[in-house]
This record gives structure tokens, sequence and C-alpha cells, in this order.
């Protein structure tokens, strides 16, 4: 069953609560670290949103960002905690976002379905888009599940906003106000109660660290060294395609080995991103510099956390001292060298 788009009645509801809540102005009294959940009555599923203004020189830009489900909250509290750098967080994002921005941030479908819905809008700020965001991928327009998220939704995240601006007290509690949903016949039952956010339990795709060893570098019998290697993992920024039909356009994600003392790159590894198989790229990339080197390094940096995590498991039981820093300069150079070429 192929993705479907929303149908232009659907699209009609979408920027008619787009315009209601853009009326309000809730940025002018709604941070982004006022976060708020709204259940969906459909599939019970957990919406969290935030108002985000990210005007600046470029252009006026404002939106209401939906986080859906535990997915979704994790990429939220990630942003919250500042985990990742700005312009890495991007490309881990999980949001649905209801933008209003100058017109040159609008795609040419964006514009179509304005010109279908016989809609104008002018001057800075004013233009409404809805995108979808998904880690690792290039950003689109919403699909017909995603536009029905939104239209179950939207009218009480636009409720809440209202309520925090007319009790601004709410805006500082500890806790978070989410609003549940409850069916009872043709009627929905709304009701606010207030929770502690935390990261949700994840389903990961794991090596068994043991088996690792024992199948992989014990089978190779490597040597030791006195290298130190650095592992670094980031998305590259041109996005591609996996074939000519296909409508996924997503950014590579790559995984590099280099010597941190010569700043000699050693290897590198390719991969399409997947949050549930995330921790499986730096064992792959680990074990496979191993093999085609035929050495162990002394000692290894990283700067992800859960890089550092999934590898510590490996290499404590052989004796390399694994590092957690915050900058790795031989990839920071990459890096540049990466941007520098896109800019020629």
């Amino acid at each position: 069953m192929g993705i479907t788009t929303p149908s232009i009645e659907e699209w009609r509801q979408l920027f008619d609560l787009a315009i209601k809540f853009k009326e309000t102005k809730s940025w002018e009294w709604m941070d982004y670290i006022n976060v708020f959940g709204v259940q969906d009555p459909n599939t019970g599923e957990i919406c969290y949103f935030n108002v985000v203004d990210v005007s600046g020189e470029e252009g006026n830009l404002y939106a209401l960002a939906l986080y859906p489900g535990d997915e979704g909250l994790i990429s939220l509290l990630e942003i919250l905690d500042e985990r990742r750098p700005e312009d890495e967080q991007f490309y881990f994002s999980d949001i649905i976002v209801v933008q209003f921005s100058d017109r040159g941030f609008l795609s040419r479908e964006d514009l179509e379905i304005i010109k279908k819905l016989g809609l104008k809008f002018r001057g800075k700020g004013n233009w409404i888009s809805f995108k979808r965001m998904l880690p690792g991928y290039l950003p689109r327009i919403i699909n017909k599940e995603e536009a029905n998220l939104l239209l179950a939704t939207l009218e009480q995240a636009i409720d809440i906003c209202l309520m925090f601006r007319d009790n601004p007290e709410l805006k500082v509690k500890d806790e978070t106000l989410i609003r549940t949903s409850k069916k009872e016949g043709p009627n929905i039952i709304w009701e606010d109660k207030w929770v502690e956010l935390d990261y949700p339990p994840e389903e990961l795709s794991v090596y068994d660290p043991k088996e690792v060893i024992e199948n992989g570098i014990n089978a190779i019998k490597p040597q030791r060294s006195l290298e130190e290697w650095a592992i670094d993992f980031l998305f590259l920024p041109n996005p591609v395609r996996d074939d000519e039909e296909s409508e996924e356009i997503y950014f590579p994600y790559f995984g590099i080995v280099m010597n941190n003392i010569t700043k000699a790159g050693i290897n590198f590894g390719m991969y399409k991103y997947s949050r549930e198989d995330r921790l499986t790229y730096p064992v792959e990339l680990f074990l496979n510099t191993v093999e085609i080197t035929d050495r162990l390094p002394r000692s290894i940096v990283v700067r992800d956390e859960d890089v550092y995590n999934v590898l510590l498991e490996i290499v404590k039981p052989l004796k390399i001292a694994l590092k957690l820093v915050e900058k790795i300069e031989p990839a920071e150079e990459f890096k540049r060298l990466i941007k520098g070429s896109l800019e020629e």
C-alpha cells in the first residue's frame, strides 16, 4: 500500500487551523521550552508540541512543532538537552512542522497546494507550509496519515497555547501538561494531567560483545599497536535516492576512523541511518577496521555518548582505553573540507 496524500478538503481544514493558530501569535508568549502534549483520540498516541521562533537575518520563520509518539519525544528531549550541536540536530529530528515563513522557504509543491485552495498570502512570515522531518531524511511535505494526526490534535494545541497565555504560571511548572482523550460515543472527552517527561525505553539492534570478541576479534588475531584511533560519525550534506523511482531521499551517514595523532584516514563506512540500528554502526566500523589493518589500537577517542557506551563493552575486555571527548580535531578538519567543497 503506497503513501497517500491528503485530500483537498483535508488540506483546506489544515490551512484553516494553521491560520487560526497564526492569528493567536502564540510565539509572543510561548518559548520552545514550553512543551505540552495532546493525545490523538483516534490512535491513543501522545503528540508533543512546542512553539518555535527562529526568525533572523535570512527571514521570518515561526512554527508549531509536533513530535509524534515515543520517537518524537526522544527527538524533543535531545533538542531540549542540547545533546548535539545545532547544525547536527537537524539530521536527527523527528518532527511534523506547521511552518509560517517567507515565500522563499516554500517548495513548488507547497505553492501548488496554496494555489489549488485559492489562498493568498503576502508579507514576511505569512506563508504556511506543512513539513515532515524524519531522522536522516530530507524534509518532505506531509502525507495523509500525518495530516490526520494534525487534524486530530491541532485544535487542542491552539486551546492549550491560549490557556498558557491566560495562566502564565503554568509555564514554570516542573511537570508537563498532557491533554488526554477518551471517546464516549460520538463525543471526545478531554482531560488535562501533569506528568514528568523522561526518555522512553527503546528497542535497539545491538551486537553481543562476547560474540564480537570471540568470533570477530579473536578470529582475526590482530597485532597490538601504539596508535590512537578517532572514531566519529556525521551526516553528509548531499542527499541521495535509493534509486530513480524511489521517493525516499536521505542523507548518507558516514563513519570515519582516523589516526588521532597523524590525522591520517584509516577507514570509513557508509550507512543509511536508522535510529533502531544506530548502535550497530560503531561496532561494524570498528570490526572492519581491525580486519583491514590487522591491528588493535592502544586507545580510541569518540565524541558521541551512544558510540562510547556501545564500544566500551567491546574494547574494555581488550584492554583498549576509550575516551569521550567534546571534539575530535581530525574529524572537524574533515567536516571543514566537505563544507569547503560544497561552497566552491
